[in-house]
């Protein structure tokens, strides 16, 4: 059943970090509106914990995938590269357009990124 919270953008960053393995749940639980309001916070977490069924949920919620995340120009796909998940990555990419030669505000890309992280694959 869904349920009504007044989410704060603290209280959606601790739940998603506490509960790296019930994320698919937590994301299931929330309301559509919810999800829409918070859906850059959601979406940077869902690309860093590499959860692929969860961004296809949240794109058929939000209808949309942001391509800048945060104020220093990240994209999802430069959290999913950061963090080497390669499937979420390869989905952003072939399904959804990110932009692999898009920069942020220090000019690194996603490959950048993946490189300086060691995810080379």
């Amino acid at each position: 059943s869904q349920f009504t919270l007044d989410v704060t953008l603290d209280l959606l960053e601790n739940i998603i970090s506490k509960q790296n393995g019930k994320l698919f749940t937590i994301l299931a639980t929330l309301e559509p509106a919810v999800i829409k309001n918070h859906e850059r916070i959601l979406m940077q977490a869902i690309c860093e914990k590499g959860n692929v069924d969860c961004l296809t949920s949240l794109v058929q919620i939000t209808k949309r995938v942001p391509h800048k995340l945060d104020g220093n120009a990240w994209s999802p796909l430069m959290y999913a590269a950061l963090n080497g998940n390669t499937a979420v990555a390869r989905q952003l990419v072939e399904t959804h357009g990110a932009d692999v030669d898009w920069k942020d505000g220090d000019g690194d890309s996603a490959l950048g990124l993946a490189m300086g992280a060691k995810h080379l694959d």
